[in-house]
């Protein structure tokens, strides 16, 4: 049973990889030299959100006048309110 969970995982991952390359593609491309807001969805653990703070921190550095929200379970939200 699990060489055919992996399998189907194995799948579905790259099935994922494919639709992201296209959405990608179809997206029409916007000038982000200085953008107005930016918005960060984390809705993993608390190492994940840890391991992401400094690109916030080099978000804020390079677009200063940037609006940055992010979108976190409650738990990870804690460690943006600083």
């Amino acid at each position: 049973m699990k060489c055919e969970t992996k399998t189907r995982y194995e799948i579905l991952q790259k099935d994922l990889k494919q639709l992201d390359t296209i959405l990608y593609t179809l997206t029409p491309k916007k000038d982000i030299t200085n953008p107005k807001k930016v918005l960060l969805i984390r809705y993993d653990g608390i190492g994940d959100m840890v391991s992401i703070l400094p690109a916030i921190e080099e978000l804020k550095q390079q677009f200063p006048k940037t609006i940055i929200d992010v979108v976190a379970r409650k738990v990870t939200a804690q460690l943006l309110e600083n």
